[in-house]
């Protein structure tokens, strides 16, 4: 591509996302800066025809939960790129190498997405050879139940793009009172996206025109907003358009009649158990359903999953009934119902003792256990 072209390619990105020069100037040269500054360790692990991206932000050391997803992408037959967004401790790393085909330690710039583009560029030798490529990040404690192998229900879709959960397929903007939100699942709405904690790309994805151009005018950002739009948003936008097939392993299209196949109960029992940001608003709206109707409940749940995220509020839903296998951390810190739902999900799942051990550590700190590249999907 010559010069002309890739400036003026350039500036159409920029006037697309409201940016100046001088903001992408800046943006790129973190991002080259981040890139220089990395270190890379060979793992034991080889990489063929599967790989797993895995971003972790080790702020009190690499985790036993660490360790635990790393053994389960290894059982499932994916090999391990570890990209660490803090500097990994010199008696951790042999933890990791154990484990992984390759392990990186960057500066913590740009948020998940500026980890996994450093990830795409160490495994640029590999891609004409990958079948498939996950991507996850430390946002969420999984495996659930190892037994469990979400790959095969991933590749099992038989989609060019799988995420664990959708977002935004539903447009709760505009509406005021969840009541009224109707139920309209649609993939061209402006913000819809797949969560960015668990993805699997299969092998044309990873060598087609869309993916190449995403990652080679990605502006990495500590702006967490922008990184969810460019990043999260706009890698689902790009592939989607392009014309891949795409689909969730928990998708909501249906979930009103699944919600409503339930006893009343147990959506009286999530709703008891909600997690949620806003706190005021919804604590005003459920503090009101003490005796309200079934279908009133259902409608309010709905639309707590519609605006917080499915990722959030259909966990304790998907571990009960969908053989859910992410709980994401980020709760702990948003409100003190929502970490009591967190410490509740994990208490009920069986094997989850290593996860529950960490919430209680990180609480009893007065943190959070969330990582920093926490997303909003």
């Amino acid at each position: 591509m010559q010069a002309q072209d890739l400036f003026a390619r350039t500036q159409e990105r920029l006037a697309e996302s409201g940016l100046n020069i001088g903001s992408a100037a800046s943006s790129r040269s973190s991002q080259v800066k981040a890139r220089l500054q990395s270190r890379i360790y060979t793992g034991a692990m080889a990489i063929e025809s599967k790989a797993a991206l895995y971003l972790i932000f080790p702020a009190q050391g690499v985790l036993a939960s660490h360790l635990i997803a790393l053994d389960y992408l290894n059982a499932c037959g994916y090999a391990p790129v570890v990209i660490s967004n803090l500097p990994i401790a010199p008696e951790d790393l042999p933890l990791l190498q154990a484990r992984a085909a390759i392990v990186a330690e960057r500066p913590n710039f740009g948020y998940d997405f500026g980890g996994y583009e450093h990830g795409i560029y160490l495994l640029r030798a590999h891609m004409a050879g990958l079948e498939r490529l996950a991507i996850f990040n430390d946002s969420s404690w999984f495996p659930m139940d190892p037994t469990v192998n979400w790959f095969d229900m991933a590749e099992a879709l038989d989609k060019d793009l799988v995420g664990a959960y959708a977002h935004e397929a539903v447009d709760f903007r505009g509406v005021h009172d969840l009541r009224d939100l109707a139920w309209d699942w649609n993939t061209k709405n402006k913000f819809f996206h797949y969560c960015s904690f668990a993805l699997l790309l299969k092998g044309p994805v990873l060598r087609s025109k869309a993916f190449r151009r995403f990652w080679t005018y990605y502006l990495a950002t500590d702006d967490k907003h922008r990184t969810v739009l460019r990043g999260e948003i706009g890698l689902t936008r790009r592939l989607v358009d392009a014309g891949f097939s795409h689909g969730a392993t928990w998708p909501t299209i249906d979930l009103p009649a699944q919600i409503a196949a339930h006893d009343p109960e147990i959506v009286r029992q999530l709703v008891s158990e909600r997690i949620h940001t806003e706190s005021d608003y919804y604590d005003r709206l459920f503090d009101g359903l003490k005796g309200a109707d079934p279908e009133m409940t259902s409608r309010i749940f709905l639309g707590l999953v519609a605006r917080q995220g499915p990722a959030y509020s259909l966990a304790a839903h998907d571990l009960a009934f969908r053989q859910g296998q992410f709980v994401k951390k980020a709760p702990l810190k948003w409100s003190a119902s929502a970490a009591r739902a967190t410490l509740a999900m994990l208490r009920r799942t069986k094997g989850a003792e290593v996860f529950l051990a960490e919430a209680e550590e990180a609480l009893a700190r007065g943190e959070s256990a969330a990582s920093s590249q926490d997303q909003a999907g």
